[in-house]
């Protein structure tokens, strides 16, 4: 497995670049090194032991769990989303994302009962994120608020998406998993997320 050892430490080093920019909002240079890291990984698919089987895993909680997968595959209705992005569009800003101070709600614990979300309805368990809005005071649970933020700060949401993205990829190629297969699906969502937020960037700017 030294093949798979040196892929995998190999992944992480790069990885952990990929993540800097992303998180200093250079999304051009992020899509330039991830093409590089994607190739890479690519290549490391035909190593002798990557991808083994994880079904015989002798603990079911042994294998990683994935964390920006499931924050990008959830889903609301049109309706929400709509009321979703009518909400966000009074917070947008314009700020230098490096530089931006602005705040739009309280995210705190909620400790009440029956509390629901004032966009998609749903409840609102004690212990779960809570999302005050600053201008309306309505309520909003964390998965309207993954929707808010990336509406309303589209550069800081895709920054801390590609950032969980990166550590989901590491994770799923470091040993003894060298789940490449998977690791080369979370860079190519990734990449999607700064290339989707570049392509904004250039139609704001006139390009």
């Amino acid at each position: 497995m030294a093949g798979e050892k040196k892929a995998a430490d190999e992944i992480k080093n790069r990885g952990l670049s990929v993540r800097k920019l992303a998180l200093q909002y250079r999304f051009v240079e992020a899509i330039k090194q991830l093409n590089s890291l994607i190739a890479f990984v690519g290549n490391s698919n035909a190593l002798a032991g990557a991808n083994p089987s994880v079904d015989d895993a002798d603990d079911e909680w042994a294998y990683p769990p994935e964390y920006q997968s499931r924050y990008l595959l959830n889903v609301r209705s049109d309706e929400t989303m709509n009321l979703i992005g009518g909400e966000a569009l009074k917070y947008k800003c314009e700020c230098n994302p490096l530089d931006c101070e602005c705040s739009y709600g309280q995210h705190k614990t909620n400790h009440n009962e029956n509390v629901h979300c004032d966009f998609c309805n749903e409840i609102i368990a004690d212990g779960e994120l809570i999302v005050i809005l600053d201008i309306s005071g309505k309520k909003m649970c964390s998965t309207c608020d993954g929707f808010f933020e990336r509406i309303a700060f589209p550069e800081f949401s895709a920054g801390k998406a590609v950032d969980v993205l990166i550590n989901d990829a590491v994770i799923e190629a470091s040993p003894p998993w060298y789940q490449f297969e998977k690791c080369h699906q979370f860079l190519e969502m990734a990449k999607l997320c700064c290339l989707q937020v570049s392509e904004s960037n250039n139609k704001k700017s006139g390009f």
